[in-house]
């Protein structure tokens, strides 16, 4: 794993760095038992709110703060004061962002100016981008030991796997261990030996490939299909991952969209869903539009079906 690491994300690591677990929420509670539980963390907003949820519960004061151009706003980073910054720089989700080179250094410049000062880098599907160079993980540029990495095998191979990992900085490792290195392992040894030698024999860089291939042609397929449609405003974050963001051009609320989709067994995502509190300042309605599980050939009908919720909304709202 350290090998793969280094060779596909820039990661700087040695085994005994590396912890396993079934899940990152497992890591992050882990991660309590290291750090202390009075910390205070900022993260970005929108953003993965199973790890704001799991921060919560473990009583971490936490902040989401706005997003600019180039990821999170590192003048409220210093506003707030942090322990902690929670960021994802290679692909935030649910935005899409790619964090440039220069905040990436401001972000390890304000870790680095404080011994006590971390970045959980959660990089989550750096596998799959489309566009552009692979980028590197922030913690490959880190020389002062601040940055603990987070990674998962439940999008490059399968979320039934159930096996993400944890890179700690070297100054950590003493505590880890005293505070944690008893407990056993939440991944079966048999899993674990079967993923090292599905990785040490190639199989994992071809199945890489191969899905690649297979993802980067119903990306194609999917933004085809929502480029016809006359509904469609905008659609952006489509550079990596396995969804699009879509602006929708509709007078109905992104709410309407997602229940009266429910109501006839559509399932749509909206994006305030992802937000910490209230989203602030909100245009047309956003949806997020996955497409890993989808059929090449569904997905004209699947597009067809947001299309028929929009007009009965519209129709519905005309009547009024």
């Amino acid at each position: 794993m350290t090998r793969y690491l280094h060779q596909a994300r820039g990661v700087n690591c040695e085994p005994g760095q590396v912890v396993i677990g079934a899940g990152n929420e497992y890591l992050l509670l882990l991660l309590a038992q290291i750090l202390g539980t009075d910390q205070k963390v900022v993260m970005e907003n929108p953003t993965y709110l199973q790890a704001y949820r799991t921060f919560c519960n473990m009583h971490y004061t936490v902040f989401g703060v706005p997003m600019d151009k180039d990821g999170i706003s590192f003048q409220e980073v210093q506003k707030h004061e942090p322990d902690i910054v929670y960021t994802m720089p290679s692909h935030q989700y649910p935005l899409g962002i790619v964090m440039p080179l220069k905040r990436r250094m401001e972000l390890l410049g304000w870790a680095a100016a404080h011994p006590e000062r971390y970045i959980i880098e959660d990089d989550h599907d750096s596998e799959f981008r489309y566009k552009g160079k692979p980028i590197p993980s922030l913690q490959g540029n880190d020389k002062t030991g601040s940055v603990i990495y987070l990674g998962t095998f439940s999008k490059s191979i399968a979320p039934a796997l159930r096996i993400s990992y944890m890179v700690l900085p070297k100054r950590l490792l003493k505590k880890y261990h005293e505070n944690c290195g008893f407990y056993a392992s939440t991944v079966a040894k048999v899993q674990q030996e079967v993923l090292a030698r599905f990785m040490r024999e190639g199989y994992f860089e071809r199945h890489l490939n191969r899905m690649r291939g297979i993802y980067r042609a119903k990306h194609d397929r999917m933004s085809q299909e929502l480029k016809k449609q006359t509904w469609v405003h905008k659609i952006y974050g489509d550079n990596a991952g396995l969804h699009f963001l879509v602006e929708v051009e509709t007078k109905a609320s992104e709410e309407e969209l997602v229940e009266t989709g429910k109501a006839h067994g559509i399932r749509l995502y909206g994006l305030s869903a992802n937000y910490i509190g209230k989203r602030e300042g909100r245009g047309w309605p956003t949806l997020l539009i996955g497409y890993g599980s989808l059929p090449e050939d569904e997905m004209k009908e699947s597009v067809r079906c947001i299309t028929d919720v929009i007009k009965q909304i519209e129709e519905k709202n005309k009547k009024i």
